[in-house]
């Protein structure tokens, strides 16, 4: 129950650390660590090799700033088991993420980045995540590859610029998007491991669907695009068929919002009726109408779907034409 100021400064507590040199997991979340705390902290594992062994490293809710992240790339540098850090409500600015993502081990799963200065929104965390704010995404992608045991990366909502965060759609802005979306595809690619994957909210055109699609993880499992297509979707969407003919391990796919069309649905039917694991198919307001829909049946049919009600297809084109048929 000791303040953590106060229990850094004594000698006894880095002696402790130093001892427990087959600790796991360290949590130091909401204890008021800031700069100096780091650096004592950075102190004690580069001069007394202690928490060689730790795999979780949990500093969230802290006053962590960008002036500590030197220290705090110190102490990554010598975790070198680490799994997961948790940094998660704390007041990094922009460029934290290149700050300390040189230092990340390859045996890092997850990156805790939500709330604070990077996320607005508070995104939900989910385990084994790396999760960011608008300001951190481009800065992290050149690392993303060095990440090898990911297996699950939300990037929601994080191509887009919201307002007050960028100047407007001006032309050094989809300059920006594009070389962040080729440098994503290629970053993309080095994840094999990756199973899961959220682009949920990311305005993602059909022609960046062409870059995307094909660095995709073959041992995907989950794979969330909801709310993307605003333009080309029926390109948007045969791109993504393209993909999705060689993930043979995909269970859940969620395509709610984007503006799918009865004949983009007709090149999906073909696709998932040959994909064997596929538990749950989610295709909620779109402009899927009754063809669209009988085409999907058919291409389900005989398919067990892991969650009951899981194939939505209702849409205002499906309501209105339901209307007129009922008047």
């Amino acid at each position: 129950n000791a303040h953590p100021r106060s229990l850094f400064r004594k000698p006894f507590f880095a002696d402790a650390l130093a001892r427990l040199s087959m600790l796991r997991v360290l949590d130091l979340g909401s204890c008021a660590i800031g700069h100096y705390e780091m650096g004592q902290l950075a102190k004690v594992v580069r001069t007394r090799a202690a928490l060689r062994e730790l795999r979780v490293l949990g500093l969230s809710h802290n006053n962590l700033c960008n002036v500590a992240l030197d220290w705090l790339s110190s102490v990554l540098q010598h975790t070198v088991q680490l799994q997961v850090l948790d940094l998660d409500h704390n007041m990094f600015g922009s460029g934290a993420i290149s700050a300390f993502g040189r230092a990340l081990p390859n045996t890092c799963r997850a990156v805790h980045l939500a709330g604070g200065v990077l996320d607005e929104d508070g995104l939900v965390m989910v385990r084994d995540t790396v999760l960011l704010g608008p300001s951190g995404v481009r800065s992290l992608i050149p690392h993303l590859s060095g990440l090898t045991h990911l297996r699950s990366l939300s990037l929601k909502r994080q191509l887009c610029e919201r307002p007050g965060v960028a100047a407007g759609p001006g032309p050094s802005n989809v300059q920006a998007r594009q070389l962040a979306v080729s440098e994503l595809a290629k970053a993309f690619g080095e994840l094999a491991q990756l199973e899961f994957l959220d682009l949920d909210d990311n305005e993602i055109s059909g022609g960046e669907m062409v870059v995307l699609a094909p660095s995709f993880s073959r041992r995907l499992r989950v794979l969330s695009l909801n709310n993307n297509a605003g333009t080309d979707s029926d390109l948007f969407v045969r791109e993504l068929c393209s993909a999705l003919l060689w993930m043979i391990l995909l269970e859940e796919l969620f395509l709610s919002s984007n503006l799918i069309s009865d004949a983009a649905v007709t090149s999906l039917a073909v696709v998932i009726e040959n994909m064997t694991r596929l538990g749950r198919l989610q295709l909620d307001w779109n402009h899927i109408n009754k063809p669209g829909t009988i085409c999907l049946s058919n291409a389900l049919a005989g398919k067990p779907m892991r969650v009951p009600g899981c194939l939505l297809y209702t849409s205002d084109a499906a309501d209105e034409e339901e209307m007129a048929s009922n008047e």
